[in-house]
């Protein structure tokens, strides 16, 4: 059975994760953010999970309107976008105040490609979905007010995005910890997304439903 530790210490993370941080930069890393990539999550959020059962937690994220922004000015203010979403995340991870109690040692921060002593790692999964992962958040609370930050870093820069998460379950797995923290995610989008509908006035509210429900008997995607 696998000991859980309550002080998850920089130096004891490593070695969870073992050599990703440090080596083969080019395949664990994204380009556009310099964020870590999917490929690193999926190597090493597992190894993280089974070493420290229920004391890790992971947020999904996803921006809104990266297809309207591609659409209207084109791909390059899309990346532009999306490199400015990474960069806010890895600020706000990095000056996330102390959240921890007696017998938890975090330091609040995002590795951003090199080496670091930080402990907090936010993750490009592909176009507009980002994860983070964040070890030692164990607290509903606490997580609660790291995505609270995370929001406001955001609506700062008028970036719009739909966040969520929760707290690792011990014995569950990598695969459905982030298939759920990602149906999660996708659910307060689609609340968000309702709550503007329901905001417009009734005649454009109407025209936008009938619209969104053409273009998918039409088999083109409605905007998001």
């Amino acid at each position: 059975m696998t000991e859980q530790h309550p002080n998850l210490t920089v130096d004891v993370l490593r070695t969870a994760v073992g050599s990703g941080l440090d080596s083969q930069a080019e395949k664990y890393h994204d380009g556009l953010t310099g964020l870590h990539n999917f490929q690193w999550l999926k190597e090493n959020l597992p190894v993280l999970l089974e070493n420290y059962p229920g004391n890790v937690s992971v947020v999904a994220m996803d921006i809104d309107g990266l297809k309207r922004v591609n659409d209207d000015k084109g791909h390059a203010a899309g990346d532009d976008l999306i490199r400015d979403a990474g960069h806010i995340l890895s600020k706000t991870l990095r000056t996330h105040p102390q959240e921890s109690n007696a017998d938890s040692d975090r330091r609040q921060y995002a590795i951003q490609g090199e080496k670091s002593n930080n402990d907090f790692i936010a993750v490009r999964r592909s176009g507009d979905e980002f994860f983070l992962v964040l070890p030692g958040v164990k607290e509903d609370n606490v997580l609660a007010t790291i995505i609270s930050r995370v929001e406001e870093g955001l609506t700062e820069s008028a970036i719009s995005a739909s966040i969520d998460g929760r707290v690792h379950v011990a014995g569950e797995s990598a695969e459905d910890l982030l298939l759920d923290v990602d149906m999660k995610m996708y659910k307060k989008k689609m609340e968000r997304r309702l709550e503007r509908i329901n905001a417009l006035p009734i005649k454009k509210r109407v025209a936008f439903k009938v619209g969104s429900t053409l273009l998918r008997y039409s088999g083109f995607p409605s905007r998001s």
